[in-house]
């Protein structure tokens, strides 16, 4: 059904004030009884549930999250690793297997948007990736 609106939270609060229990709500609302109960824990402040308070900490926390928490020299130590001839599933790996070497983890995949976004800008690490003689396919036939 997606995130709630603040029309939803309007209704929610308007009921919790009017004394109705959360199975009420999310029968009236037609969510869960878990997406009401999140809804009023995440979103309450001093025990108390306001509808736009709500929704601009909903609106916050969907903000953040999209915000990479990845550092320029996070993506050194990738780079570094790819002129090294690691591949992207090694890279990963590695780091997810010592977490106290550089305190973070990439996934593969991003690891190879992050060699496309390059080779669309003019960069080179695509040529650092291992082959076997082999031409690219699929995601490299389109640049």
């Amino acid at each position: 059904m997606g995130h709630l609106k603040i029309t939803d939270r309007l209704k929610i609060e308007t009921l919790l004030s009017a004394g109705h229990k959360q199975s009420f709500i999310s029968q009236q609302l037609n969510r869960s009884e878990s997406v009401i109960s999140q809804e009023i824990k995440r979103n309450s402040v001093k025990g108390s549930y306001c509808h736009n308070l709500a929704q601009k900490l909903a609106d916050e926390r969907r903000s953040n999250s999209k915000k990479s928490h990845f550092t320029e020299d996070n993506w050194m130590v990738v780079r570094t690793l790819l002129e090294q001839k690691w591949s992207p599933e090694q890279i990963s790996g590695w780091l997810k297997e010592h977490p106290d070497a550089y305190n973070f983890n990439v996934s593969d995949q991003w690891i190879y948007e992050y060699i496309k976004q390059d080779r669309e800008s003019g960069g080179k690490l695509y040529e650092n990736l291992r082959r076997g003689g082999r031409p690219y396919i699929g995601l490299w036939t389109n640049l």
